[in-house]
């Protein structure tokens, strides 16, 4: 791929709505000057992720935790995409006591939409 462009018509997994992957992958297509209506987006863990996109059954994978150790299938490739789409970009990890989690997982999909919808209108 030389261009995130290409990403058009692509079917993509990210691991869960709401999680930063989504936003990662929201932030590269943007980059592209593409949306969400451009690709094709389906939510998988990281390790069904990889076994589809072994398959051919995707066409990519957003991931932002570290990719150390994990054994890429052949002719697959890393391209740091968010890093592009986004200069200066600091990653941080959001963890959660047990209190949110205990409140609910709808509880904990509200707070990560919020706190993204606020990350994202703080870096514009």
């Amino acid at each position: 791929m030389k261009d995130l462009s290409e990403l058009r018509g692509k079917q993509l997994a990210f691991t869960t709505a709401g999680s930063l992957s989504e936003f990662a992958l929201d932030m590269i297509l943007e980059s592209a000057g593409l949306n969400r209506n451009d690709v094709r987006g389906v939510a998988l863990w990281q390790a069904e992720s990889m076994v589809a996109l072994a398959a051919g059954r995707l066409d990519g994978v957003v991931s932002v935790g570290s990719l150390e150790g994990v054994r890429m299938p052949e002719g697959i490739a890393v391209y740091p995409g968010l890093s592009r789409a986004q200069a200066g970009l600091t990653v941080t990890f959001v963890v959660f006591g047990p209190r949110l989690r205990t409140a609910g997982r709808a509880a904990g999909v509200r707070f990560l939409r919020t706190y993204l919808r606020g990350l994202k209108a703080f870096a514009v």
